[in-house]
């Protein structure tokens, strides 16, 4: 970087680009002392940053290059900021990041901490050493977030819409940030995916089992519409989901949660989330997609009556035929037993994802067509490509990527 030629190259990009936007990815390393030579090309033109990916190491944010940073980046919009080779102790020990608190147009924020094995840690002292404007942002996605951290993120942000959360750290339940119940009127979207635990003792268990028990337990959004839970390291109660969304009172159009670790309870979280126009399963059972069959036998109302989208993945070779049933039902006009019409919508799209049997892929596309699967794997691929694109039985159209690991029905 210190190459007097990129100094040069630099100096023409921003000579020629005038006052444009600049978007700009930085990675700083064991930087001492005084200003990085190219940093000191880049800085006076701050005012301009619009997008930021920036990662260090305390060591560096420590040094010369970045202290003039503050109060200059009045166009920035997005941060994406990651700090690494360092421990939780060091980035809370230090005076103050403050880089980033005065941003006037800044939204969107991406901040990853480093991660921790101590599971007695809160983050609830690092927001002074982190402080961003966080009242005027609309969208968080955070990477190695304490509980405790997430819960005064929200109590702070009040505008936000979106969180994004990932390899979530949970802390012990008898934390006092774990007593007071949060209501956030503005989060629209949720997302929770992987729990970061390195410790694997009888406290980190309990811990991150009540994980998600204390999240949703203390949570309120009356605006969410979008639910993501992608926790495949512990069981969740659908009853503490159930007694979340009902306290909420909020009208959920997106649902994606992992059917196995929802127990029996799944038909009854989706029994209360009667707006959705979007599902996504992963690993369903037959007995869990079958609940979502439609039944001309059956004079109660259907089943989600507004789903117009469904994305399974991961489907058991064993369960084509209730998928199968769901196309075949959902893809023409309900009818009651009384013949009367419920109100109901059509399905728009099945999306089935992450296939890793071959023959369930060639199995549900020959069926759809009224035709027996092929057993040799060289004719099925020709006539799986001879029939992409293809009108089907049930009035759609599929497709295929590939590698065949995922199919697209598209009605219409």
């Amino acid at each position: 970087m210190e190459d007097p030629h990129y100094s040069s190259l630099v100096n023409t990009s921003l000579s020629l680009s005038s006052n444009l936007p600049i978007s700009l990815d930085i990675t700083a390393y064991r930087l001492r002392g005084e200003e990085h030579p190219l940093l000191k090309t880049l800085i006076p033109h701050s005012k301009r940053w619009k997008e930021f990916i920036f990662s260090s190491d305390i060591e560096s944010l420590s040094s010369g290059s970045f202290s003039n940073l503050r109060s200059r980046l009045t166009s920035l919009h997005s941060l994406k900021f990651r700090i690494f080779g360092s421990s939780r102790e060091d980035v809370a020990s230090w005076p103050g990041i403050n880089i980033f608190e005065d941003c006037p147009q800044l939204r969107d924020v991406e901040l990853e901490l480093p991660p921790s094995t101590d599971v007695q840690v809160t983050d609830s002292f690092m927001f002074p050493s982190l402080p961003f404007p966080w009242s005027q942002l609309t969208c968080f996605t955070g990477k190695h977030m304490h509980l405790s951290y997430i819960l005064e993120l929200l109590r702070q942000a009040t505008l936000l819409t979106e969180c994004n959360l990932h390899e979530t750290l949970p802390c012990p339940p008898d934390t006092p940030d774990y007593q007071v119940v949060v209501a956030h009127h503005s989060l629209q979207k949720l997302s929770i995916s992987g729990i970061s635990l390195k410790s694997y003792t009888a406290v980190a268990r309990e811990n991150r089992e009540n994980f998600s028990a204390i999240l949703f337990k203390l949570l309120v959004l009356p605006s969410l519409n979008n639910l993501s839970i992608n926790l495949p390291e512990i069981s969740i109660d659908a009853g503490i989901l159930i007694d979340f969304i009902s306290r909420s009172a909020c009208s959920l159009t997106s649902l994606t949660v992992l059917v196995y670790n929802l127990g029996d309870n799944f038909i009854l979280l989706l029994k209360s989330t009667p707006h959705l126009s979007r599902l996504d399963i992963k690993r369903p059972s037959s007995s869990a997609l079958s609940m979502l069959v439609y039944s001309k036998v059956d004079p109660a109302p259907p089943l989600l009556p507004k789903l117009r989208q469904l994305d399974i993945h991961s489907p058991a070779s064993n369960t084509v035929q209730e998928i199968l049933q769901i196309v075949e039902s959902r893809s023409q006009p309900y009818i009651q037993r009384d013949d009367t019409r419920h109100s109901a919508v059509l399905l728009e799209t099945v999306s089935l994802l992450e296939l890793s049997d071959d023959s369930l892929t060639s199995e549900i596309l020959f069926t759809l067509r009224g035709r027996e699967p092929q057993r040799q794997a060289d004719e099925k691929y020709k006539t799986i490509l001879k029939w992409e694109n293809a009108i089907l039985e049930f009035g759609c159209q599929a497709t295929t990527n590939v590698n065949f690991s995922q199919i697209h029905l598209s009605f219409g």
